[in-house]
């Protein structure tokens, strides 16, 4: 390819990575830098959802941090909620929660999700509490995040959480539509 920047990088970077490979993909990355090629906001985006879905936490680390130090590009929420992945999907639940309550701007829906998912992931009601709990501030009339609530209660057994929280709902006139698909029923 005669014309080699951050967009081509990128999308060699975010196809390695979305294939599973994170060694190439890391290797991308390095191979870009060795180029002379600025990195912009979605390759940094990219390489934090690798090191995310492989567990490659000092990688993911070392990448947020340069983002700034190095390459003038200041984190937005995303590359925040990128982090916080990282870190939640391996288990340093405690350390991403230091890491949100640290941002210098409020976490959003994106970052608990991702805090929330890592709490899923291993089995740590308190911290799943922690982060329904602040969607539910941000969001407080939305009935996505009682339900999400509600079951994580229910998954560890506690039912009668569960059911507050339903009650909660119900006093709030808050309705969770039910799921649909878009996929067509008709076969013909």
């Amino acid at each position: 390819m005669n014309d080699r920047n951050s967009v081509t990088w990128g999308a060699m970077i975010g196809g390695y990575g979305m294939q599973g490979d994170s060694a190439g993909s890391i290797d991308l990355f390095n191979e870009m830098l060795k180029d002379n090629i600025q990195p912009n906001e979605v390759v940094f985006t990219s390489v934090l959802s690798t090191c995310s879905h492989t567990g490659m936490v000092t990688v993911g680390k070392k990448c947020f941090e340069s983002m700034a130090k190095y390459f003038n590009i200041t984190p937005s929420m995303k590359h925040y909620a990128c982090m916080v992945d990282v870190l939640a999907r391996a288990g340093n639940l405690e350390e991403a929660l230091e890491f949100i309550q640290k941002m210098p701007m409020q976490a959003d829906i994106s970052v608990w999700g991702a805090f929330l998912h890592g709490c899923k992931l291993h089995s740590r009601l308190e911290f799943g509490e922690e982060a329904i709990n602040r969607m539910m501030v941000l969001h407080p009339d939305t009935p996505d995040f009682y339900v999400l609530m509600s079951n994580l209660y229910t998954s560890y057994g506690r039912w009668d959480k569960s059911i507050a929280i339903r009650r909660s709902m119900q006093e709030r006139g808050l309705v969770k539509l039910p799921g649909c698909s878009s996929v067509g029923l008709e076969n013909g």
